[in-house]
């Protein structure tokens, strides 16, 4: 399997979806609740809290998750 190298723009694995991805998810899935938000002022804490529906978890990205 071929894998895409332009998607690995970064070694940090601490990055957010590209938003045209989430976008098309959110399309299909209608995310209500992020459980472990990447930018949050309220510093969520996944485990702690009772999940919705629809969760979004972020995918770890970057090149440093390359095999």
């Amino acid at each position: 399997m071929t894998k895409n190298l332009n998607l690995y723009k970064t070694f940090n694995i601490h990055e957010a979806t590209p938003q045209n991805l989430y976008e098309l998810l959110n399309e299909e899935f209608n995310f209500n609740f992020d459980p472990c938000p990447l930018f949050s002022k309220d510093q969520i804490n996944g485990l702690d809290v009772q999940w919705k529906e629809y969760c979004y978890i972020n995918p770890p990205y970057g090149k440093a998750i390359r095999g």
